[in-house]
């Protein structure tokens, strides 16, 4: 017995195959209640070729990185894991989106406990929803379908050297414009 795929719904024969082994996933027979229409209650018997099976799964559960302040550090050529529970269920790696700052994590694979993703290699431009770190690390988010979650942060080495050269640069210019005024002061005082 199969499913009525709608156009809305990409599930792929191989969900499918899953779903139907997958103890988690549940089943439920559908049928209408209709106004002396009794036959469409009970579609599997009166209509034996319309598929009427809506198989689901509870929702993932996303796991926060586990490292200290959820931050895991960027090295060239790192792969990222996101680690939970439930993850491929009911999807693939085509339905996991992986987003570091505004910049996309390139998902490999999705497995039982793991989603494995390629950060980009540069620090991407960080997500302009108004609730940033003032350090500019970026945070990384999971989006399964509807379900949305921030897990952590990426700290890119060039961003803390970025942040660095900023901050050493904009204390080298407040201490030269404390030393312009001082010597302005002085210079006036000495001319009374």
């Amino acid at each position: 017995m199969g499913l009525t795929l709608t156009p809305s719904i990409q599930m792929k024969p191989v969900l499918l195959k899953r779903a139907r082994r997958n103890p988690r996933v549940n089943s439920v027979q559908l049928g209408f209640y209709m106004d002396n229409v009794p036959s469409v209650q009970d579609l599997k018997t009166f209509f034996p070729g319309v598929q009427s099976i809506l198989y689901y799964a509870p929702d993932p559960v996303i796991l926060d990185f586990e490292e200290s302040g959820r931050m895991k550090a960027y090295t060239q050529g790192i792969v990222l894991e996101i680690k939970g529970r439930r993850l491929n269920a009911a999807a693939t790696r085509e339905n996991v989106d992986v987003f570091v700052g505004a910049g996309r994590c390139k998902v490999t694979s999705v497995n039982e406990e793991s989603i494995y993703c390629n950060p980009p290699t540069d620090q991407p431009a960080l997500r302009d929803d108004g609730s940033q770190r003032s350090d500019g690390i970026p945070r990384v988010f999971v989006k399964f379908g509807n379900l949305e979650k921030m897990v952590g942060f990426l700290k890119y080495k060039e961003a803390e050297e970025k942040n660095l050269i900023v901050y050493t640069v904009r204390e080298k210019l407040i201490s030269f414009v404390y030393s312009a005024a001082f010597l302005s002061t002085c210079k006036y005082r000495s001319k009374l």
